[in-house]
């Protein structure tokens, strides 16, 4: 009777703790400083960049109209155009649009406040 309850309670603890994959692979020397090819899944990148979008859009455009022009000026990739240009960040916004954005919101935020 002992037995049975034990192979029970085997049987739940190893349903409980599935292991996704097992990786069997050595460890990267570390002489080995050559950069290596990285594969991301698009798709859970969309995810992630929909998810900071969407907890950080205080603007008045759409979330998907802000993930459209960041596809198209970054391809997601969060370093692109470094060290080509002045444009930063997932958007590749420039040092002078983001001062002129930042200009207007003010002037917008002193006039609601004047009213």
């Amino acid at each position: 009777m002992a037995d049975k309850s034990e192979k029970k309670k085997e049987t739940t603890n190893k349903s409980a703790k599935k292991t996704l994959t097992k990786k069997s692979e050595k460890l990267t020397p570390a002489k080995d400083t050559a950069p290596k090819q990285v594969n991301v899944d698009p798709a859970i990148r969309l995810k992630q960049i929909r998810q900071l979008v969407r907890n950080n859009n205080k603007s008045i455009m759409g979330e998907d109209y802000i993930i459209c022009q960041i596809y198209k000026e970054s391809r997601f990739k969060q370093f692109a155009g470094k060290n080509k240009h002045n444009a930063k960040g997932l958007m590749q916004m420039q040092r002078n649009a983001v001062r002129q954005v930042f200009k207007y919101r003010q002037q917008k935020n002193k006039r609601k406040n004047d009213d």
